[in-house]
């Protein structure tokens, strides 16, 4: 009879504590390759746990969530889009893995070994991939796949996105309501499709408006190149708007701890808005922003990964999930 393989046997094996183990194994926090190894560990023993086996929709079906790892990191969107689909997964009686695509397998093309060798039943790609990457995935996966949080044209994706463009540019149209006629966007256009989309969407608010938008007001946050970490590096406009309109809550949090470096007022002096809604810092309390209801792209994401697993009949390509604006305090009326 074949030995059950325990927790604490994958602890041993990864060179963790058994309580290091059991939080990498649920979605808590723990250092990426902590978790990696965590995760290789419980592959090659042969080890898996189940949330909540036995539920309606108990199925026994592994799922590989695959980040690369410059999005990967405690408190990031990613880190905590992957914890929201972790806990819906194990609700549905299914298994989960994380995956972390190193920078050295993303540039050079390659599938991680985890998931070359022992596949899951299927995948939810999670962290804008390059779309030489996608090609390959598609070209040497022999189970299906679903990105989310990103569409690229042409390469036939099935993918779960937000409707960053309506959500901005729904987001601009407040700020612009409030008499702000001077609006900067903070964010780097073509560095992924979701603040492309933003960006387009802020642009149609403005040009609506009648409103030009200089070049020195429309901010780069990160490096364009897609195979390389993203840091945050913003420089300021030598002559200021009154309003910035952020691609994401934590760029809006750096542009609002500049200013306030130098003694400028948010709201009161110039006005912040971000976008996604998912930080939990005192300084993002206050944030005006919008909503990309993560759950229910969660949820959505399961419920296509799992109709392609099982070979149904489903709708094809992008499905796209509305978002909601959440009107705080970072935006003063300049009527």
């Amino acid at each position: 009879m074949e030995k059950e393989v325990k927790l604490s046997d994958v602890a041993l094996e990864a060179g963790v504590s058994t309580v290091t183990a059991s939080k990498a194994l649920t979605g808590k926090k723990v250092s990426a390759s902590t978790l990696q190894k965590v995760v290789e560990a419980a592959r090659k023993l042969g080890y898996q746990s189940r949330g909540s086996a036995g539920g309606a929709d108990s199925t026994g079906l592994t799922v590989g969530l695959l980040i690369p790892e410059r999005f990967w990191a405690d408190s990031t969107f990613y880190w905590k889009m992957h914890r929201t689909l972790s806990e819906i997964l194990s609700r549905k009686g299914l298994y989960s893995n994380l995956i972390v695509c190193s920078l050295e397998d993303e540039k050079g093309l390659e599938i991680p070994a985890i998931l070359r060798d022992n596949p899951p039943d299927g995948v939810i790609a999670l962290g804008e991939l390059s779309a030489d990457y996608i090609r390959i995935l598609q070209r040497r996966m022999s189970v299906p796949v679903v990105y989310l949080d990103y569409y690229l044209s042409g390469l036939g994706m099935d993918s779960v996105i937000s409707n960053g463009y309506l959500g901005m540019y729904e987001l601009t149209r407040y700020v612009i309501s409030q008499g702000h006629r001077e609006i900067a966007f903070v964010g780097t256009p073509l560095a992924t499709s979701s603040i492309t989309d933003r960006y387009h969407g802020f642009l149609r608010a403005m040009e609506e408006s009648g409103l030009s938008v200089p070049p020195e007001w429309v901010i780069s946050d990160r490096d364009r190149v897609v195979n390389s970490a993203a840091i945050y590096h913003i420089e300021l406009p030598e002559k200021l708007p009154t309003a910035f309109v952020c691609n994401c809550d934590v760029t809006a949090v750096i542009i609002k701890n500049m200013l306030e470096e130098k003694a400028i007022r948010v709201p009161e002096d110039i006005s912040v808005t971000g976008f996604d809604n998912y930080l939990n810092l005192d300084s993002a309390e206050l944030l005006t922003t919008c909503d990309v209801r993560m759950e229910d792209m969660a949820e959505s994401a399961t419920r296509l990964i799992l109709q392609k697993i099982r070979k149904e009949s489903y709708s094809r390509g992008a499905h796209m999930i509305s978002g909601e604006l959440i009107i705080r305090n970072s935006v003063a009326s300049r009527k």
